[in-house]
Formats: C-alpha cells, sequence, structure tokens
C-alpha cells in the first residue's frame, strides 16, 4: 500500500509512520536536470518545444521544482495558442505563490474558454458541485441537475481531464489543492455552499422518487442516492429529509451493507432514540413489503414463490443455480436460527450444507461453493460454540480457516481465529487464546486501517480477559482502555458497548486493586450510559 500525505499534516504522520510503522519516503524538489528533461519530454507529447531561454526560465522557477506544480504550468502551456503571447503566459504561471494560486490561474483560464452561451456559469456550477458533494458525481448527474448539452460538457470534460480522477464513473479531484482553490473562488461562504447542496439535495430525492417499487438493492439509482443524499442532508440540518431517506428500506439495507458505522453516526445526527427508529424501519419495512405484494398482484406474479419454491422446483429451474440459492438460503436461514438459540432447527440446515458442499468439491472445485463450506463450518461451529461445546467447535473453526485462505477472505479468516481464540481462553489455555486473538487484531487493524470498526474493540476486551486472568493488570487495563477508545470511535460515547467498557474497568479496579473508589467512579459512569 502507498499512502501520501503532506509533511505538515502531523496527525497523518503520527499515524503513518509512527502507528502504523510505514517507511517514510519524502517527496524532494525535482533536480535541475530532471525537471529540464520532464519539460522537454511532457511538451512533445503535444507536439510543442519551448525555446532554450524559455525552458531554463521554467526551469530556474523556484515553484516549478514542485512535480505537481510543474505539471499544471506544462499543461497550460501546451494547450495555449498565441506564439507572441508565450513569453507573458509562462511568467504569469511559473511566479504564482504555490500550487492553490496557479490553479485560480487556470480556473479564470476555463471560465474564460467555457462559459457561454447557455452555460455561462458551467465551471463554477461543475466544480462546486463536485466540492460539496460526498463520494463524487458521475457525467449523468451533472448533465441533469444543470442541464448542460453535450456539446458544451464534452470540450470542458476534456480540458480539466488532468485535474480530475475518473474512478468507475465517479468524478472526484486528484489533489487537494484544487479543492482548494474552487472554494476559495466560487464557494467563499456558507451561504453559497448550502446553495449548491440544495441543487443536488433536489435531484437526488427526485431521483429516489423515481425507483421503481420492488427495485432491488443493486439498482444503480438507489445506490446512487444512498451514497450522496443522506450526507448533503445532514450536512445543511435537513433533519427531516434525514430521517425520511434513512428510513428507505433499500438506502438503508445498501449502508448497513457498506459501513454500519456510518449508519450509526448518520441516524445519530437525526436525535431521535433507538425506539424512534426501529418503529419508523418497519413502519417502512411494511410498505415495502405492501409495495411489493401490489407489484406481484399486478404481474400476477402471488403464486410464482411460495414458501419452499427452491425446494419444490426442480426440473424447473437451471438446477446449478437452483442448488446454488437453496444451499444459500439454508446457510442464512440457520444462522438466523443460531441468533435466535433454536440450535436444534439450526444444525440440520448447517449440516446439509455441509454435506452437500463437501460432495461437490470431491467432483469438481468451484470457488464459490468452497466459500459456502468455509462460512457454514464457521457457522456451525458458532452453533457449538455458543453451546459451549468446544471440542466439536474448534476443528470446525480450522477447516473454516483452510477454505478461506486460499479465497483470500481475511475478515472471515480473523474472525475464526477470534473464536478459536474465545475456546483457548475459555478451556485455560490462555497463551494459545493471546497468540490467535493477537493475530486476528493485527490483521483486523490492516483491514479497517485507520477507521475501527467495534468488532476490533471486542477483540481488545478479549486480550485484556486473558491478561487480567494471567494476573497481568496493568496489560488487561491497557487493553481495556485500547479497547475504550476504539469503540468509542466507532459508535459514539453514549453506546452500551461503552458502558460495559466502564464496568470491565471497574471490576478490574474491585478485584485485585481493591480500589473500591475508583471501581464505584467506572460503574457510575457505566450507568449513567445505561439509565
Amino acid at each position: 500500500m502507498v499512502v501520501s500525505t503532506c509533511s505538515w499534516d502531523s496527525q497523518s504522520y503520527d499515524l503513518l509512520i509512527t502507528e502504523a510503522g510505514f517507511h517514510n519516503i519524502e517527496v524532494c524538489d525535482l533536480p535541475e536536470e530532471l525537471c529540464k528533461d520532464i519539460c522537454q519530454k511532457s511538451l512533445m507529447i503535444n507536439g510543442k518545444e519551448l525555446s532554450p531561454p524559455q525552458l531554463q526560465r521554467v526551469v530556474d522557477a523556484e515553484q516549478t521544482r514542485n512535480p505537481r506544480f510543474l505539471k499544471i504550468v506544462l499543461s497550460e502551456v501546451s494547450i495555449f495558442g498565441y506564439f507572441r503571447l508565450l513569453d507573458k503566459k509562462i511568467d504569469s504561471l511559473i511566479y504564482c505563490n504555490g500550487v492553490k494560486h496557479l490553479l485560480s490561474k487556470v480556473l479564470q483560464r476555463l471560465e474564460e474558454d467555457y462559459n457561454s452561451g447557455d452555460h455561462c456559469h458551467l465551471v463554477q456550477q461543475v466544480l462546486s458541485a463536485l466540492v460539496v458533494s460526498h463520494q463524487g458525481l458521475t457525467e449523468t448527474d451533472i448533465l441533469s441537475i444543470f442541464q448542460i448539452h453535450s456539446n458544451s460538457w464534452s470540450p470542458f470534460y476534456f480540458a480539466v481531464e488532468n485535474l480530475i480522477i475518473n474512478d468507475s464513473g465517479l468524478l472526484r479531484f486528484a489533489f487537494p489543492e484544487l479543492k482548494e482553490a474552487i472554494e476559495a473562488a466560487y464557494l467563499d461562504s456558507e451561504e453559497k455552499r448550502i446553495a449548491v447542496k440544495r441543487q443536488l439535495i433536489d435531484y437526488f430525492e427526485k431521483m429516489l422518487e423515481e425507483v421503481d417499487e420492488g427495485a432491488n438493492f443493486s439498482n444503480l439509482a438507489l445506490r446512487r442516492v444512498a451514497n450522496e443524499l443522506p450526507w448533503l442532508q445532514k450536512s445543511v440540518g435537513d433533519t427531516a429529509g434525514l430521517i425520511q431517506t434513512l428510513s428507505n428500506v433499500g438506502v438503508f439495507h445498501i449502508l448497513e451493507q457498506k459501513s454500519e458505522y456510518e449508519l450509526i453516526d448518520l441516524w445519530a445526527a437525526t436525535g431521535l432514540d433507538q425506539d424512534t427508529i426501529c418503529q419508523k424501519l418497519l413502519k417502512s419495512f411494511d410498505i415495502a413489503v405492501c409495495d411489493m405484494y401490489n407489484l406481484q398482484q399486478r404481474s400476477n406474479m402471488l403464486d410464482e414463490y411460495p414458501p419452499g419454491y427452491l425446494e419444490k422446483m426442480e426440473g424447473k429451474l437451471q438446477e446449478d443455480v437452483r442448488k446454488s440459492l437453496l444451499r444459500d438460503n439454508k446457510y442464512f436461514l440457520a444462522c438466523s436460527y443460531v441468533e435466535d438459540v433454536e440450535y436444534d432447527k439450526a444444525q440440520p440446515l448447517h449440516e446439509s450444507v455441509m454435506l452437500e458442499c463437501r460432495g461437490l468439491l470431491k467432483e469438481m472445485y468451484d470457488p464459490r461453493v468452497k466459500q459456502t463450506l468455509a462460512f457454514t463450518c464457521s457457522g456451525l461451529g458458532v452453533l457449538y460454540l455458543k453451546q459451549r461445546m468446544f471440542e466439536e467447535a474448534e476443528p470446525l473453526f480450522f477447516e473454516s480457516i483452510e477454505h478461506h485462505e486460499p479465497l483470500g477472505n481475511k475478515k472471515a479468516i480473523c474472525e475464526a481465529k477470534v473464536n478459536i481464540g474465545l475456546i483457548k481462553m475459555d478451556t485455560g489455555h490462555l497463551d494459545k487464546a493471546l497468540e490467535f486473538l493477537n493475530d486476528a487484531l493485527q490483521t483486523f487493524e490492516q483491514i479497517y486501517f485507520g477507521h475501527l470498526p467495534i468488532v476490533v474493540g471486542n477483540v481488545l476486551t478479549n486480550i485484556a480477559l486473558c491478561h487480567r486472568r494471567m494476573g497481568k493488570v496493568e496489560k488487561a487495563e491497557a487493553m481495556y482502555l485500547r479497547s475504550l477508545k476504539v469503540k468509542a470511535h466507532a459508535v459514539g460515547w453514549s453506546h452500551e458497548s461503552i458502558a460495559v467498557c466502564y464496568m470491565n474497568l471497574g471490576a478490574l479496579e474491585f478485584s485485585p486493586r481493591n480500589n473500591y473508589a475508583k471501581a464505584e467512579e467506572w460503574s457510575h459512569k457505566a450507568l449513567k450510559i445505561l439509565e
């Protein structure tokens, strides 16, 4: 992994170098010969060439030793078409005070070239919208929001192509200085920012209204709405709109799959309590079920998918597809039964899926089948673990790891290792427990680099419990405090998991430290949250 940051950003520097242990490679100023070589070769690509005095003037300028500054200068020189004014153009660029100042010149040039006719504010509109968007905007978004004709959009897009990144269709800025220059030029007040955000909100709210009832969660329009609209509404204080958007079943599902902690943060911004949130989601779910029923009724599909239809449709569907869907549904149903402590219903489902997958893999290797087997082994292992049937659970977690490793499912491997660590801890093998838990922790920190979820806090809590049982009180306290910090960052300081952290710290002070005053202090903090 290669990560870039600026030397003045001390917070990022400490995170990357001090905490994560990244190697530090400093990007130095360009040496003169390399600077000259870059100038000549870059301009040659576009059929341009500077005279020796012009080239030397560019190379001698202090700011052109910055690779980004030099790249922007060369890009502007390449498209400049007035030979007699070239010296003046070069001077106007190379003597700018930094990249941000240089980009302000670029914005002025873009306005002169592309603000015309029906689109007299095209540059300001498009670039301002990209600034305030959450993840970026697609070309379709931009053309629809501002009603831009393709004959105006295409020339402008190619003109800014070197300044933006097209990330799977999403347009965003290639470097932060461009965003800063646009903010200084067009968004120098909160009122202007809100006005642009309102335009985007209106667009995405309309898009959500037009999503077909019964649309599945892979619907592109629904995903665009989920990834933009809530953050825009939150940023302008549109609480009513935010509640309505988050209550949409499709939006909720997409955000929950993407990052449940971002979803928690968005709901927290509404100021609603948990009971009210649940009521709104249940009502939304009921409406979605009614919409689906009405859609099926209109399409005469009510009898097409009866309960158990996958088991009854043998010979009527493509058989490999039917069996794959049936295995997946059995697995998820079994996991739901485990969550509801209905182990007698879950076990035969897990076992039937496991048996079928093993048989299929003996006949032919299929990574999809192998993945299903890996998760089923873990699912059955959890079933046994919850019943404290450790001898039955442990080999299943090891088998799960064995199947997940060639598939590269690092998160699932970590989860299995955590469960093995819990078994080792509950059976008194504390050194082995720490080995598995620390291994899982290290990988989790790599997977969730910089944004650790609550699961990492739980691993830290279990590591602390191991140290406590080993009599290593100081290490236990350090891990409990790390767990507290991770959980608070993930879900906030008022979540009930924070109360559990306080109770763990209180228990440590109560015994073996016998510090009853401190134990009481931690307990009061926990009680305040739980009340």
